[in-house]
C-alpha cells in the first residue's frame, strides 16, 4: 500500500511537470507566432 501511494505520488509529479512543460511550449509557439 506504501509503495502504491509513493507509486501514486511520482505519477502526480511527473503529471504536474508535463503540464508545466506543455504550456511551456504552448507559451513560447504562441509567443512566435505573434
Amino acid at each position: 500500500l506504501l509503495l502504491f501511494a509513493s507509486l501514486r505520488d511520482s505519477v502526480n509529479d511527473a503529471h504536474q511537470h508535463l503540464k508545466a512543460f506543455i504550456s511551456d511550449i504552448g507559451l513560447e509557439s504562441y509567443c512566435i507566432k505573434r
